[in-house]
Order: C-alpha cells, then structure tokens, then sequence
C-alpha cells in the first residue's frame, strides 16, 4: 500500500481491528521511511548503528501498539511524534543495559556508549524537571530558571522585581526549591532516574 491515503486515524482503526488490516498497518509503519526517519535520527544521534535502529524501531513500534490498543487511547499530537518518543526511551534503555553488561566489546566503544547514554539522561532529566518548574506557581519558575542559568543574586532580584534583602531573596529561593524537591518525590521514577542512572 502506497503512502497516499495513509492517515494515523487509518492506522489506529487497522490495528484496532487486527486480523490482516492490523498486519497491514504495522508492517507500512516498519518499512515507510518517513514515518519512521525521527527514529533513524535518535539512534544515530546516540552513536547507533542499523542493528540498533531496527532493534530500537521493532521495539517501540510493539510498544505503540501496546498503546494503541489502550480503550483510553489518544494521540495527541501524531503518531509519528508519539513513535519517536517511546523510541528515545527505548534508546535510553537499550544503551544503559549496554552499559550495565559492558556490551561491545573494547572499551573505546564503551566510552561511545557511556557518552550517548549520558547524553540522553541528561536531557531527559533536564526536560522532566523544567516541565515540572514550568507547572510551578509565581516566581519560582523565573526565579529557578535563573538561579539555574548562573544568574547571582543582584541580578535575579532586579530583574523580577524582588525585595533585595538577602534574607528574603534566600528564603524565596530555598521555599522554590523545596517545592520542586516535593513535586519530584511524588514522581518516584523521575527521581531514580536523576539521582542513581547517570552514576552507574
């Protein structure tokens, strides 16, 4: 089947229906380029080969699958977008087990590893965590951004128009961060993810 007429609702509704449409849809998935270019992208990205892209393409498709066939399903932005965010996870996994075994021999190529893991960690954690400061209330999200950035005292206090006593400027700061702290602990995952991975 061509690509044109190819639609994410059509393909919700194939695997949905399974039997040899689902087939259909699952196989136009795995061979169509365009569809599955950002996966491609990521794996090179993080120092992969072909092997890895298809392992890490076969598994993430799985997993859309898995999650297609939810009934609370939704997709909310494309399917293509939500592939190639279950594909950097499975990336993630797939080079920290890497790590774990000492998979690929010299250790030339685990210095490779070890670089795209860490890479990819620290993203990740850095975009949970900014997400988090994001949904905080007033002002710690400017407040935390700018602390973050290296932004001193003098310079935060005058840009968001805050008492410059240092006494105050301290205890905001600290109440901010203690805030964040708390919104992390409620997010088991995110917190073993940031605090124990990136130090195997």
């Amino acid at each position: 089947m061509g690509r044109k007429g190819i639609t994410d609702e059509w393909l919700i509704a194939a695997i949905r229906q399974g039997g040899k449409t689902g087939e259909e849809a699952m196989k136009w998935m795995y061979l169509d380029q365009t569809f599955h270019r950002g996966v491609l992208t990521i794996v090179k990205k993080g120092g992969g080969d072909q092997d890895d892209f298809v392992t890490v393409l076969g598994d993430s498709l799985i997993i859309l699958q898995g999650k297609i066939l939810e009934h609370d399903f939704l997709v909310e932005k494309s399917l293509r977008k939500l592939l190639n965010k279950i594909a950097k996870n499975v990336w993630l996994n797939h080079l920290r087990k890497k790590r774990s075994h000492g998979h690929g021999g010299d250790s030339e190529n685990m210095r490779m590893v070890d670089s795209a893991y860490e890479k990819l960690a620290s993203k990740e954690c850095i975009e949970a965590i900014q997400a988090l400061i994001k949904d905080m209330q007033p002002p710690c999200p400017k407040l935390l951004q700018l602390a973050g950035l290296g932004f001193n005292h003098k310079e935060i206090t005058e840009l968001l128009d805050i008492d410059p006593k240092r006494g105050i400027f301290t205890s905001k700061l600290y109440r901010c961060r203690k805030k964040l702290r708390k919104a992390m602990m409620a997010q088991p995952d995110l917190m073993e993810f940031c605090n124990s991975k990136l130090r195997k």
